[in-house]
């Protein structure tokens, strides 16, 4: 059975890159396995700061008939 939660974004914490995310849906607030999604509103100007967190490589399909 499907639960639906509400959530409101009151928590904060600060994330590796130095922004501060608003809580969300995530394993630790709702119990998802599925997916993860946080609030993070960027100020104009601000740039992450580089973290060793390796990064994938874009990749993308297309499809054509």
């Amino acid at each position: 059975m499907t639960i639906c939660r509400k959530l409101r974004a009151t928590d904060t914490f600060d994330g590796k890159q130095g922004f501060t995310y608003n809580t969300g849906i995530a394993a630790e607030t709702t119990g998802s396995t599925g997916i993860c999604m946080h609030v993070l509103t960027i100020p104009p100007g601000a740039a992450p700061r580089p973290t060793s967190t390796p990064r994938m490589k874009p990749r993308s399909t297309c499809w054509r008939e």
